[in-house]
């Protein structure tokens, strides 16, 4: 999409633009854009003080910071976390201005974003990826949902995942490198593709293929709910295994930095895995991650068999062969299959 033009310098018409932008692009999902737009007629009220309209470039760091800590539309006090929304769309909005031309202002660069409480995010870890790879075998490799996976397991953010197209595959056949498009916070980069994720990629190139896709075809269709989408067909699909429902395409994400990281002891090299010169997010987000199975899984809830695979992208580690219930005495293991998980519905929003 070109850049639009400077002669609507009004700040609601130029919020307005780059929204129209962001949708065009698919670079946000639906729903991110409707709370963003919101967020910027907040702003406008703001900053309107009735002598003259509000431009683009009118938005001091003073203002901004002013504009976040106020109360909400109701009148409450602003929380933390809706302060940190406040801030985060501005910073999005601010950036794509700057990359359109519209303005050379970036009033939220030094702001300090406030402190937040909370639980810190769970990564995910190699015996979970094991768990993961048996859901996705007995899935089907070529899915949709399961070329979402092995997307994110080689550094791809939901905003990427769909912008991968068969042609930034180097070799349909045996996968070894993905080009990814990148977005406004990651660098376009080509990232390397080994074991289970090379076998999916490689069955969805095959399975598009036939089905009459060519080279601009994208691995992953982004959908009628775009990014958010993408999320959800993620969800769906992992909520089959055991102990997956805290895992993201950000946790997935963070054990790739992870075992980049192991592999060079080099934080740079985990950083270039993801697009991204920001060292210090890279750093706390490899430390969600425990690269170490447990020693000893007798008495964990949900205790976990382990067996050698060379098929892992972490040949290292051990695959998770079976889930045991420790509940049963003669510890009998239960496959992974579930009723439901047979329910040919259940593949209608994930697998095309």
């Amino acid at each position: 999409m070109s850049a639009p033009s400077r002669c609507a310098t009004s700040l609601a018409d130029v919020l307005a633009e780059i929204r129209r932008h962001w949708t065009a692009d698919d670079q946000l999902a639906e729903s991110t854009i409707e709370v963003y737009a919101r967020v910027h007629a907040d702003l406008v009220a703001f900053l309107d003080r009735g002598e003259a309209e509000p431009s683009i470039d009118d938005a001091t760091p003073e203002q901004v910071a002013a504009f976040a800590a106020s109360r909400t539309r109701r009148g409450r006090p602003a929380s933390a976390a809706f302060q940190a929304l406040r801030l985060a769309a501005l910073d999005t909005t601010f950036t794509t201005a700057r990359q359109l031309g519209l303005t050379t202002a970036d009033p939220t660069r030094r702001l300090v974003r406030p402190a937040r409480g909370g639980k810190a995010r769970a990564g995910c870890t190699p015996t979970q990826l094991n768990i993961i790879e048996a859901v996705v075998r007995e899935y089907g490799l070529q899915y949709r949902a399961s070329a979402i996976v092995a997307l994110a397991v080689i550094g791809a953010s939901s905003s990427e995942i769909p912008t991968a197209r068969i042609r930034d595959v180097d070799n349909e056949h045996a996968p070894a490198m993905v080009r990814l498009a990148g977005n406004y916070r990651r660098a376009a980069r080509r990232v390397p593709v080994r074991g289970f994720a090379a076998e999916v990629i490689a069955a969805r190139c095959a399975y598009l293929r036939a089905h009459g896709a060519d080279d601009d075809t994208p691995l992953v269709r982004p959908g009628q709910h775009g990014q958010e989408g993408i999320c959800v067909a993620l969800r769906e699909l992992l909520g089959r295994g055991p102990q997956l429902g805290t895992i993201t395409a950000r946790s997935l994400n963070a054990l790739a930095a992870a075992h980049r990281y192991q592999e060079t002891g080099d934080l740079a090299a985990a950083a270039d895995l993801l697009g991204t010169v920001n060292y210090n997010a890279v750093a706390k987000l490899i430390a969600t991650v425990s690269t170490k199975p447990p020693a000893d899984a007798d008495g964990m809830p949900g205790a976990l068999a382990y067996q050698p695979s060379a098929r892992s992208p972490f040949d290292r580690r051990p695959r998770i062969a079976s889930y045991i219930l420790p509940s049963d005495p003669a510890h009998k293991a239960e496959t992974l299959t579930r009723p439901e998980a047979c329910d040919p519905h259940r593949r209608s929003v994930a697998h095309r």
